[in-house]
């Protein structure tokens, strides 16, 4: 391919992440910011699809091929995002939201105890700035501990915080897996592969765009090659950000009670090829 053709791909796929990204809002502000007493399960669920929405929102602007680290950690992040939703959405117990809420405060609670041991190492008073990050200690420390315990309980039988996942798995790898047990025909719909297949396949490479830790991924790209970058991560983002509409669809029975869902959704996915092919000069209409 010529840098012209990679550079319309490019064009093609970025013009079909923007109509996701119109479709996401125009969901939200047409259906599902109007559910009725929601559950703090539903709130939950509600504000990842908020978060997913804000990174196709983000994506849609990001219309140049220096922009290729920030669009790659839009793949990661949706990625991330859906695996959350699907577990939420197949849980229909507190239990998730439960872990959920208390893996945020034990994140803070450990961020603010190593500031407070790093002062109190080196012999020092934490400064007035961080005032509010002592307190915070002092105020949950026993309170955090006893949770971790409870929900992420080990066999050393030691008050830690679980430091990569909420659910307490070490990687994401072992949520994926469970998410593809209980979604795994509604994700190989869109991505045309299992998400664990996927994550095995493309996460690595993701982490190498984004991470600045030496060149890896990016030594000797070509300019043409940054071009291909951005149409594939264009794409992903794309196809994620539709399973976490989906997702969420599913969840609230939109598919069973919104009739026009359906056909809305394949008229998405057919704009985005339009938009592809017309881009590559496949398509004249």
């Amino acid at each position: 391919m010529s840098f012209e053709q990679y550079k319309e791909a490019g064009d093609g796929f970025y013009i079909g992440a923007k109509l996701v990204s119109e479709y996401m809002r125009k969901s939200y502000h047409g259906l599902l910011k109007h559910i009725i007493n929601p559950s703090d399960r539903d709130k939950n669920l509600l504000g990842m699809y908020i978060r997913a929405m804000a990174w196709m929102s983000t994506i849609a602007i990001l219309n140049k091929p220096e922009y290729f680290q920030a669009i790659v950690s839009g793949n990661r992040a949706l990625l991330e995002i859906f695996v959350d939703m699907c577990l939420l959405s197949y849980d229909k117990t507190d239990s998730s939201i439960l872990k959920m809420n208390w893996w945020e405060k034990s994140a803070k609670y450990k961020a603010a105890e190593t500031l407070v041991n790093f002062y109190q190492r080196i012999g020092e008073a934490v400064p007035d700035e961080y005032q509010s990050e002592l307190d915070f200690v002092t105020k949950n420390k026993k309170e955090i501990e006893t949770k971790r315990l409870e929900l992420w309980p080990n066999k050393k039988n030691t008050s830690r915080h679980p430091q990569n996942r909420w659910t307490g798995q070490p990687t994401l790898f072992e949520d994926i897996k469970k998410v593809d047990k209980h979604f795994g025909a509604l994700i190989k719909e869109e991505l045309g592969k299992s998400l664990t297949e996927f994550y095995r396949t493309e996460y690595n490479k993701m982490n190498w765009m984004i991470h600045g830790s030496a060149l890896t991924g990016i030594r000797n790209f070509s300019t043409e090659t940054f071009h291909c970058l951005c149409a594939l991560s264009y794409e992903l983002c794309s196809d994620l950000a539709m399973l976490c509409i989906k997702i969420i669809f599913f969840d609230y029975h939109f598919i069973t009670h919104y009739p026009d869902s359906k056909k809305d959704w394949e008229e998405l996915k057919n704009k985005r090829i339009l938009s592809f092919g017309k881009a590559c000069g496949c398509i004249d209409t």
